[in-house]
């Protein structure tokens, strides 16, 4: 039987290896998830939010644990693990507390009434660098109005997604409810492809796209999130030490590793260089950054440092593996960079600040949109209605003024052109879960 050999990012070594779940096996969770979906859906809302409540207080208990584990299986640092595991619960708070309003039966008029009803089993599938706080922004919302899951945490990440899994065990939650899938790719497909109704995925694009490909045969709804190339663009009345000090976080955070991660900053030239030094004060002062999280990831940000450079970027600081077993990178200042560089046109997902001279803010624009990413975007200016005019050309999903990409439970999130479907979180995430039904008599 094939296996998952898992590596500790920090070290290189080899920490456990898992069995991959078999044809066979992937069909009985997802027949079992589709036996068991109609009783839980009858459930009075208080008493499945009843077993969210609890798995929620059983995170909070075992809060160190579950931190060590992330940090082990991933690689991030203990302080950011356990920001994630906070995160996951503040957000879970939310969907019990809001979810169960979504329900409610609405009169459309004097005798239309409109009904949302569960859409049936829910193929979640979730990527390896949050991997316990994106499993949270579906199992949720999808439970809690009615449906049933088969969840596949990422191939990188499994340890993470089984603790989730026997948390939820741990809390009472009934069998069925909450099916998990061991696997990779392959699995994966076995899984979008069989008899559920929606897909739930966080990822790369290369990935989002398979997964529409194998729904079409049977018209699965889709929820996809599908990473960016988030744009930052410094404008010449900007603070700049604000500014630098917001991209270098916004890049560096999670190692780069973030949908909403800072990967390329356009800066207009009348400041570019002022903004470069404060850039570069700002990244000399990360020396806890963990590891990337994969080999893959670090072959990743080596090639692009590498195409960049080869045409003509200057990397300031920076810029190489750091010596060791690991796949720890240094942070990394790069300028002289352009649009014919993979590391401005590509998802980098490493430590990589890329900083891009325009002329001005109609240039920054022209540069930001012209991906066929539209996750998030980023301005900085002083002048109020300058940014809002600014936000309202770019082409991203959510915009932020003087600030950084950060996911709130109350906010929706997701993208625009190739960055994804749907959205996850705040009442349109809940409502992904649901259909609609108008009875009129």
């Amino acid at each position: 039987m094939k296996s998952l050999k898992l590596v500790n990012p920090a070290t290189g070594k080899q920490i456990k290896k898992l069995k991959i779940f078999t044809e066979k096996k992937i069909c009985a969770k997802v027949r079992l998830a589709g036996k068991v979906q109609e009783s839980w859906a009858g459930l009075p809302y208080r008493k499945r939010a009843y077993f969210l409540k609890k798995f929620n207080s059983l995170v909070k208990k075992e809060k160190k644990d579950i931190t060590e584990l992330i940090s082990l299986e991933m690689g991030k640092p203990l302080n950011e693990a356990m920001a994630e595991v906070e995160r996951a619960t503040e957000n879970t708070e939310w969907f019990i507390k809001n979810t169960g309003k979504e329900l409610a039966p609405k009169k459309l008029g004097k005798n239309v009434m409109l009904l949302k009803e569960p859409a049936g089993v829910v193929g979640a599938i979730t990527p390896w660098n949050l991997p316990f706080m994106i499993p949270l922004w579906i199992i949720p919302p999808a439970l809690l109005t009615g449906n049933t899951i088969v969840f596949k945490p990422s191939e990188l990440t499994p340890l993470t997604g089984i603790k989730i899994s026997k948390l939820f065990d741990k809390a009472g939650l009934p069998k069925g409810c909450l099916n998990l899938l061991i696997g990779a790719e392959n699995e994966g497909k076995r899984l979008v492809e069989s008899d559920i109704n929606i897909v739930a995925f966080v990822g790369s694009r290369k990935a989002g796209k398979n997964i529409m490909k194998n729904s079409a045969e049977k018209l699965h709804r889709l929820v996809l999130e599908m990473g960016g190339k988030d744009p930052l663009i410094v404008c010449s009345d900007a603070d700049l030490k604000k500014a630098a000090k917001d991209a270098v976080k916004g890049a560096l955070s999670n190692c780069g590793q973030l949908c909403a991660s800072v990967e390329r900053i356009y800066v207009e030239k009348k400041v570019y260089n002022s903004f470069v030094r404060e850039v570069l004060s700002e990244a000399k002062k990360w020396n806890a950054l963990g590891p990337l999280s994969n080999k893959n990831q670090l072959k990743i940000v080596e090639f692009h440092l590498k195409d960049a450079e080869k045409k003509g970027a200057r990397i300031l600081f920076g810029g190489k593996k750091i010596k060791g077993k690991g796949y720890y990178f240094e942070p990394t200042v790069i300028a002289n960079v352009n649009h014919s560089m993979k590391i401005m046109n590509q998802e980098t997902f490493g430590p990589v600040i890329a900083v891009m001279k325009v002329n001005g803010i109609k240039q920054a624009i022209k540069f930001s949109n012209s991906l066929s990413y539209g996750l998030c975007a980023s301005v900085y200016s002083k002048n109020k209605s300058k940014t809002r005019k600014m936000a309202s050309q770019l082409q991203a999903g959510t915009i932020c003024i003087n600030c950084t990409p950060k996911s709130r439970a109350e906010f929706p999130w997701g993208g625009r052109k190739q960055s994804g479907l749907g959205r996850m979180l705040s009442t349109q995430g809940i409502n992904e879960y649901l259909e609609t039904k108008v009875i009129n008599d």
